[in-house]
């Protein structure tokens, strides 16, 4: 029995431009979600790691990332692992890979700069497919040999790239049958921040998402009972953050509710990165829209990132005169609503004053 921890894409130093403000606090729980990566590995008695590029974020990296990187490779041993340069750090003169301070790495961390067969374990062989650029029209797995008829070991083959079955992935492409056709065990990708088995070529995902429409982020943990049967995959999540985006219909107090719970549902297992732009354009009824506010600030006041919009030009202002206090305030109301209706002036003008009349006209009320 072999069994094999495959993790890719951890664009280590990420910087989401959304994140402003929140990106320092991004990148450290990076660091500490590789770190319970390397935690699961040991436990799991894993006999080898793979990390299938894209360590980084990119192929120029300061010092003390690197140095932390490095650091939380450590971590892994007496493990080893084997890491290969991916599209956003690629293997390129003076860059990442060429940093002297690898030498401070134990020797259970190999950086696969070559395209050579390495012995990972007493029946293993790993064919690491490392990129030297952004991008390529070349398969980076077209180098790994065919099985020969007698060799009987697990071959894993360890690349970056886009299986070609999806036309919206055509860079750096990864033949989809490469597994099969030169009679690999296991095809460890990365790449896609999703996980996907295709077969035997597999895909982990990212570590943590970076932008909307990635999962929460995961590894494999991959057995092999021989070089030959298909290994038993069980695909773990180990991401800190969810990102999710929502648009939701809005009409009654219900609907809030039932965007309070979703939102409540999330913050209970993540560090969430809420987008938010609720259609309101239907709503009948201030009281909603009072819920719908006090949802999105204590929405601010819990999740990690809050991007909460909603057009004010699309709110139905109600007419209700007993719920506006009698005096200057009514009047100056009826005269917005007046203009409103009739289109006199600049209508727009005239109902974005009536919605801020409205919200002073509520708190005068509270």
């Amino acid at each position: 029995m072999f069994k094999l921890l495959h993790t890719a894409d951890w664009h280590i130093d990420a910087q989401p431009a959304l994140l402003q403000g929140k990106r320092d606090e991004y990148k450290k729980q990076r660091y500490r979600t590789a770190e319970a990566i390397a935690d699961r590995a040991r436990r799991e008695k894993v006999d080898a790691v793979v990390i299938a590029g894209d360590l980084f974020d990119r192929w120029e990296i300061k010092y003390a990332v690197l140095k932390r990187t490095i650091e939380i490779l450590d971590r892994f041993a007496p493990i080893p692992v084997y890491i290969i340069p991916g599209n956003h750090d690629p293997l390129i003169p003076d860059g990442v890979w060429d940093s002297r301070l690898w030498k401070t790495a134990g020797d259970h961390v190999h950086r696969c700069v070559s395209e050579s067969a390495i012995e990972i374990g007493k029946n293993a062989v790993l064919y690491p497919c490392r990129l030297l650029g952004k991008s390529s029209a070349e398969d980076p797995t077209c180098w790994i040999p065919a099985r020969e008829e007698e060799d009987d070991r697990i071959r894993i083959g360890l690349a970056h790239g886009s299986v070609q079955h999806r036309p919206e992935y055509d860079e750096i492409p990864v033949d989809p049958d490469r597994a099969t056709s030169v009679g690999l065990t296991y095809l460890a990708l990365g790449h896609w921040h999703s996980p996907y088995a295709g077969g035997r070529a597999v895909y982990p995902g990212g570590i943590e998402p970076t932008r909307f429409g990635e999962p929460v982020g995961g590894f494999a943990l991959v057995e092999f009972a021989d070089g030959v049967a298909d290994p038993a995959i069980e695909h773990c999540e180990c991401g800190t953050f969810c990102w999710h985006d929502s648009q939701p219909a809005i009409h009654t107090i219900e609907d809030v509710q039932g965007l309070q719970a979703t939102i409540a549902g999330l913050m209970a297992r993540h560090e969430l990165v809420l987008r938010v732009a609720p259609d309101v354009s239907q709503v009948t009824d201030s009281g909603v829209l009072n819920e719908l506010d006090r949802l999105r600030d204590d929405v601010h006041e819990r999740a990690f990132f809050n991007d909460w919009e909603y057009d004010d030009y699309q709110r139905v202002v109600l007419t209700d005169p007993d719920s506006v206090p009698a005096g200057i305030i009514r009047t100056v109301w009826q005269e917005l609503e007046r203009m409103v209706e009739s289109g006199m002036a600049n209508p727009e003008v005239a109902r974005a004053a009536l919605i801020e009349l409205q919200r002073i006209t509520q708190q005068v009320v509270r």
